[in-house]
């Protein structure tokens, strides 16, 4: 059950990004060239004409849908067949591996009720809310934790190290205040150097080659 819950997460993760590629940004050069596409043949890169190229595209998008939508199914099952079957509900729900899980499946099941809105004509279009929802759908990744032994090692060690790494955070943080405050009264008399610049020159030293 583990092999095959992991390889429908990496298919699942494969298929979403590959999604993210296919899209096409929508601005007014690309729609005005739609709409006057049929005066004269265009071709792109791969020597198909245009109306081929979208025809593919949009078939494959669809088989990229169906993908989704059968991982995400698979996902919601398991979900809802743990939280039914288990005998203690509040370690179930407040457990950060369920936790992950669950961010795995709620943007599928947001996208759900929010197309049924739309249909009932009780909420507009929400065409962005929709893509941002989808975008966190990459969320499901974390579910690997649950099956690999590293990922839990190393989130154990977090765990037990956090007084450690807070402490490494003031005084970095500290760290970052102090020097992007000297490099701001450094520079601002030179060019035209904002505080904001200074923290982010800071961090990336810092975490780069300081």
């Amino acid at each position: 059950m583990a092999i095959l819950t992991v390889t429908i997460i990496m298919v699942s993760t494969f298929t979403f990004l590959l999604g993210l590629f296919l899209e096409d940004p929508m601005n007014p050069d690309e729609v005005e060239a739609d709409e006057t596409r049929h005066l004269a043949p265009s071709y792109n890169s791969s020597g198909l004409d245009d109306d081929e190229y979208a025809l593919g595209k949009t078939k494959l998008k669809y088989v990229l849908d169906v993908v989704d939508i059968i991982a995400l199914t698979f996902f919601t099952l398991e979900y809802f067949v743990r939280l039914l079957s288990t005998p203690h509900l509040r370690p179930f729900l407040t457990s950060l591996l369920n936790l992950a899980d669950l961010l795995a499946i709620l943007p599928f099941l947001i996208s759900l009720l929010m197309y049924e809105l739309q249909a009932l004509n009780i909420i507009g279009k929400a065409g962005k809310l929709l893509h941002l929802i989808r975008i966190l759908r990459v969320f499901r990744i974390f579910k690997l934790v649950r099956h690999l032994a590293s990922l839990q090692v190393l989130l154990m060690t977090l765990r037990q190290a956090n007084r450690e790494l807070g402490l490494l955070s003031v005084m970095a943080g500290i760290a970052v205040l102090m020097f992007s405050t000297m490099t701001y009264y450094a520079e601002r008399d030179m060019s035209a150097w904002t505080y904001s610049e200074s923290i982010w020159w800071t961090l990336m030293t810092l975490t780069t080659v300081g």
